[in-house]
């Protein structure tokens, strides 16, 4: 089930907005955060909660996520 209910809360924003969460569906950045931030060795095969450990883990390491200031598909 797709969820979009607060879509509208992010539409035709002035500029992006520091997000709380990463989607790995929405990712988009230079190649140097996946050089610099690899995916955890740890975590072998996972991929239900992925996104979580992902995000903290950019976090963590100094980058910011960011919403996007308006829809680019649909």
């Amino acid at each position: 089930q797709v969820r979009n209910g607060r879509a509208k809360a992010a539409a035709n924003l002035q500029r992006p907005v520091i997000a709380p969460l990463w989607a790995a569906g929405l990712s988009f950045s230079r190649c140097h955060a996946e050089k610099r931030v690899p995916n955890d060795i740890h975590l072998k095969h996972v991929f239900n909660g992925e996104e979580f450990s992902r995000g903290a883990r950019l976090w963590t390491h100094g980058y910011d996520i960011y919403s996007p200031s308006r829809a680019y598909i649909g």
